[in-house]
């Protein structure tokens, strides 16, 4: 069924006029004819724009020498126009828009038509140019140059559905055939050498195209969103696929690259959904990371064997000695990916939107990984990056909606900007020792993020590093911090978390930042020592960073140096001698209390961090119970109040020499 949409024009109670050139006067009358004369050029922009609906002829008298760019843009009820004899030039978008425009004649003296003239002019069915105009032509309404080697515009509001271009067209000009929806199939002869951009763009019903061996420049977006077209060949002769050239060619099921195709740039196939794989010849020396992005049924990307620059294995692009991961398929449906252990680097986007992935062994070989490299891969569970990663690029994580727990390594320097942005089942995150700055939005809108631990090294904290995290009640700001930005934390849907408490050292920035918020701030103490760095509780009267391997003498020794005379007992009572460690459950005893030491990882007591404690926090997850007191506290690696397979990994991993549990 066809609709139909009528448009009422109502008349103009009065005239309107003034000027469009320095010898140039315009006039709307109240019929809505708006009438153009005098000499020389029209200027921009046009200064009858506020009238524009109510124009529906526009004469232009002999004497003015152009129109002008826009000139009659969006001028929706424009029905017909007379152009002058006097006509040289018509400006670009001069009747873009123009949706009531039938027909256009084109006089004698134009010898030239700006980029994208007639564009979107659905009613218009031909445009003819004057049989003595010496630069331009038509044929059947179609417009060309003089010679019709250049193919300029195509009506949008003729009726065929199929078109043979004249086999005398060498360049099919840009937009030629914008946005013309009812052609179905369009033969270009061998003549044509370029196709420029947009030229077929938008021709939504055009399902049928051969691109002829003669084609050597397939120019920008030059069949954007054709979205019934099903397949194409690229010929060995085009040299260069278009950034967007196909983008947005929703039934586009088969691409045959031919081999003499050197480059496939940006956006290229972008959301050619229906593409399952592709096969990229020995010539291509240059694939652009976003060429194949929403592509979500491509399952397998394969190059050819004696292609230099790049290789595949089991579907999935590399550079040719696999130490680059470029892209893993959007559309691959496999559950588990093992990266190869010779790949140094993971690309920008490389694992964009893959939806089906839920585990990456990330080797040890990796130093970095790119920016949007696993944006919205909504099933990952949980990752490991090893120590040897170096970088970690912004929203690199983001949108991993599914990603309860995180292992970074121990080097990176920074967390950038939307690095894990809405992992919106994220529990827990360490930040390790070596990272001095946590970007912007880095850890934004994880409404599950209970438990932050924030390490001495950093320094500067950036805007909404941890914004919309609605169920983090508290944070811990060690004193190495100097800059908070704003809505840093504490808020969500930036009105302030009812109850939220920052923990910090009198004086420090932490303090200042919860005062200037309203947040309640708790103080925490700490004496120095150039050894240790030992943090009282003074709220449950712990010293919860002993690390493991403490003898009860170096403890002891280290006070005494600040003259604070100290002993320390077992959880029974007995005083340890000095060549004993100091465990969990222990108590310092000095002349100002007792303080009972908690040794992250010591769940079994005896100062050191060994299989038998993380066997004991295995079993007690798989069993629930097994642990309790003071031994669920050191076994709480992220200080997130309960036991998980991510405290279970850190200890397993300290003792393994891959992890420092130990700010």
């Amino acid at each position: 069924m066809i609709s139909t949409v009528s448009f009422t024009v109502f008349a103009i109670e009065d005239e309107h006029s003034g000027t469009c050139g320095e010898n140039l006067t315009w006039t709307l009358d109240a019929e809505g004819t708006l009438t153009i004369e005098g000499t020389g050029e029209m200027t921009s922009p046009s200064p009858w724009e506020i009238y524009r609906d109510d124009i529906t002829n526009v004469i232009i008298k002999d004497g003015v020498t152009s129109i002008s760019s826009d000139a009659f843009y969006n001028h929706s009820f424009l029905q017909t126009i007379t152009i002058g004899s006097s006509v040289t030039s018509i400006g670009d978008y001069a009747f873009y828009y123009c949706e009531s425009l039938e027909s256009v004649n084109i006089p004698e003296a134009v010898t030239s038509i700006g980029v994208f003239a007639f564009i979107d002019c659905f009613s218009l069915t031909e445009i003819n140019v004057h049989e003595s105009n010496a630069f331009l032509s038509s044929e059947n309404g179609v417009l060309f140059n003089k010679d019709k080697t250049l193919l300029i515009s195509y009506p949008a509001g003729k009726a065929e559905t199929s078109y043979t271009i004249p086999s005398s067209v060498e360049t099919i000009g840009s937009g030629a055939f914008y946005e013309c929806i009812t052609l179905e199939s369009i033969e270009i002869p061998n003549s044509v050498t370029v196709i420029e951009g947009q030229a077929f763009a938008l021709c939504f019903s055009l399902s049928s195209i051969t691109i002829p061996d003669s084609v050597e420049i397939l120019d920008t977006e030059a069949f954007y969103y054709c979205e019934a077209l099903e397949s194409v060949t690229i010929p060995k002769s085009v040299t260069n696929i278009g950034p967007s050239a196909f983008h947005g060619c929703a039934a586009l099921e088969t691409v045959i690259i031919s081999d003499g195709v050197i480059s496939i740039d940006e956006y290229a196939f972008e959301e050619c959904s229906a593409i399952t794989s592709i096969t990229i010849p020995n010539s291509i020396t240059s694939i652009d990371k976003t060429a194949f992005e929403f592509c979500s049924s491509l399952a397998e990307i394969n190059v050819s064997e004696n292609n230099a620059a790049y290789s595949s294995e089991n579907g999935v692009l590399f550079n040719k000695d696999k130490t680059l991961l470029i892209l893993y398929p959007e559309g691959k449906a496999d559950k588990k990916y093992t990266i190869p252990s010779s790949v140094t680097d993971i690309d920008d986007y490389a694992f964009w939107i893959c939806s089906y992935l839920e585990a990456v062994d990330i080797p040890d070989s990796v130093t970095r990984i790119g920016n949007e490299a696993f944006v919205a891969c909504t099933s990952l569970k949980s990752i490991s990056i090893p120590d040897s990663v170096k970088t970690i690029g912004a929203w690199a994580f983001s949108e991993c909606s599914s990603l309860t727990s995180v292992i970074l390594p121990s080097y990176i320097t920074s967390i950038e900007d939307y690095t894990f942005y809405r992992c919106q089942s994220l529990e827990s995150i360490i930040i390790p020792d070596s990272v001095t700055s946590i970007g912007a939005s880095a850890f934004k809108g994880c409404a599950s993020l209970e438990s932050v631990s924030i390490s001495f090294s950093v320094t500067t904290i950036n805007p909404e590093a941890f914004n919309d995290c609605s169920a983090l009640k508290s944070v811990t700001v060690p004193d190495s911090v100097t800059s908070i930005g704003a809505w840093a934390f504490g808020f969500h849907n930036y009105k302030k978390i009812e109850g939220f408490t920052v923990n910090g050292m009198k004086g420090s920035e932490a303090e200042k930042h919860a005062q200037s918020k309203g947040f309640t701030f708790i103080e925490l103490t700490l004496t120095e020592f150039p050894e240790h760095e030992y943090y009282v509780n003074q709220q449950d009267s712990t010293m919860p960073n002993v690390v493991a391997n403490t003898l009860v003498s170096d403890l002891i020794s280290t006070l005494a140096k600040y003259e604070i005379p100290a002993h320390v007992v077992d959880k029974n009572g007995n005083v340890l001698a000095d060549t004993k460690y100091v465990g969990t459950d222990c108590k310092v005893i000095t002349d100002d209390g007792e303080y009972t030491v908690i040794v992250k990882g010591d769940v079994t007591g005896d100062g050191t961090v060994s299989t038998v404690d993380y066997l004991k926090i295995k079993i007690a997850l798989s069993q629930g119970e097994g642990l309790e007191g003071n031994c669920i506290k050191a076994a709480d690696c992220d200080d997130d109040g309960f036991l998980s397979a991510v405290d279970y990994l850190k200890i397993k991993s300290y003792f393994l020499g891959y992890y420092n549990l130990y700010k």
